[in-house]
């Protein structure tokens, strides 16, 4: 599988198919599948399963998944989707141990740590080719599924104009975003408190 960027996107004829729509028949006519998988199950569960159906390029957004398990196996009320994924991506000890904490009525241990427990292996190593966008998420995966051809791809973001170190100085507001669930992982906070120095 090689990965590349059009240099005309006139050469490129894609078709937008209704994830819910994808019959097995109609998915084997595509020359690839491209699944945007994300860290939320009310977006990307259908991704996820039609995925596992018929594997293609799966493009990870998030690298880990333990919320995307956690919240499909609440919303359905079965645990054995979040237990059945921790055995598979990190044995059965952690299996065991999460299921322990869930019949107390606890979040297991591993949601407080994701990065050391994504829960990305089984799709990382049925997809057909992996996409990230940083390097380090690259390098994660690739160890997770050496023989899947694995690639970093800028996101397709136009730079906008950028803020020299002397900004304080410079008169007018300055402008922020994050994109996504705000969690404390992505450091907003701290941000701020720099930002207010």
């Amino acid at each position: 599988l090689n990965f590349y960027t059009a240099t005309r996107y006139s050469q490129v004829k894609p078709l937008v198919v209704r994830i819910d729509e994808v019959g097995r028949a109609e998915a084997v006519q595509y020359d690839a599948t491209v699944y945007h998988v994300g860290n939320d199950h009310r977006y990307h569960s259908r991704i996820v399963e039609t995925m596992r159906r018929h594997p293609g390029i799966a493009v990870f957004h998030d690298l880990a998944l333990q919320d995307f398990f956690l919240g499909l196996a609440r919303e359905r009320q079965d645990m054995r989707l979040y237990l059945d994924e921790m055995r598979v991506c990190h044995g059965e000890k952690e299996r065991s141990l999460a299921e322990e904490y869930l019949r107390r009525g606890s979040l297991p241990p591993h949601v407080a740590v994701p990065l050391s427990f994504p829960l990305n292996c089984r799709l990382a190593r049925d997809a057909e080719g992996i996409v990230t966008h940083s390097e380090w998420a690259c390098a994660r995966l690739q160890a997770t599924a050496p023989s899947v051809p694995t690639k970093r791809i800028n996101m397709p973001v136009l730079g906008g104009p950028t803020v020299d170190s002397n900004y304080k100085d410079n008169a007018g507001p300055v402008s922020l975003a994050s994109f996504g669930l705000i969690t404390p992982g992505k450091g907003i906070e701290q941000v701020l408190r720099v930002l207010a120095m």
